[in-house]
């Protein structure tokens, strides 16, 4: 082991998914602020943020906006249409994400041959990138017939024990190995949930996993209550 840290922002994404968001970027708030016409605690919120902006919004700014709820936060309704607003902007998020996936100026096989550069050089990755971009490249990248140890899984690769969603649902949980490189990330995952009936401030044991790219034992119904569940990380 090397000691090797590479420190990855929102540019990294980026230079691999070219139409990927910028942490001040277009999601779609202009279509969004007609979904929530006639919710006033919501439509606040959001034009608050976009009178910030030339262009754009904080999507960051916004969503600690919305997750930390303010003294003025006040009135019928103001927790649901702030909740409801956020559960959409998240969900915009990663309706931009898949579509930077989907597109055919997408760099995977750099992206890929960073990712065996990580897992060959035990390296770790400190981002503060909420999107699982990276996670996926260092998942697929794993070869499932190298030493054990040799890769990167969700489980264990994120410097905690992390478990998968499905287990959740009751499908069969597999032993994962420990990883040979780490993936820290400092502002949370799009990936990343709290089981239900966990209160705030979530402890490590509260948060599992969930992505559509991991592919062991997840039935059609889970993988639609996964899609349905990422929408309301």
């Amino acid at each position: 082991m090397d000691n090797t840290v590479f420190a990855l922002g929102a540019g990294f994404t980026k230079a691999f998914l070219p139409q990927s968001p910028l942490l001040v970027d277009d999601f779609g708030e202009a279509d969004l602020a007609e979904r929530i016409r006639g919710l006033a605690h919501a439509s606040r919120a959001l034009n608050d943020e976009r009178n910030r902006q030339d262009f754009g919004i904080d999507i960051e700014r916004l969503l600690t906006r919305l997750d930390s709820l303010m003294p003025y936060d006040e009135g019928q309704g103001a927790a649901e249409e702030l909740t409801l607003l956020r559960t959409e902007l998240k969900r915009c998020f990663l309706r931009r994400l898949q579509e930077a996936r989907e597109d055919s100026h997408l760099h995977r096989a750099e992206l890929e041959s960073f990712a065996r550069c990580c897992l060959s050089h035990q390296a770790t990755c400190i981002t503060f990138n909420y999107d699982d971009v990276l996670d996926e490249a260092l998942y697929r990248t794993t070869t499932p017939d190298g030493p054990a140890g040799h890769g990167w899984n969700p489980d264990t690769g994120y410097g905690f024990y992390c478990r998968r969603f499905p287990t959740v649902l009751g499908t069969t949980y597999w032993d994962p190995p420990q990883p040979t490189s780490l993936l820290l990330k400092l502002h949370g995952s799009v990936n990343w949930m709290p089981r239900r009936g966990h209160r705030e401030p979530h402890v490590l044991d509260a948060i599992v996993h969930c992505e559509d790219w991991l592919d062991i034992g997840v039935s059609a119904d889970s993988a639609d209550r996964l899609r349905r569940s990422r929408e309301h990380l």
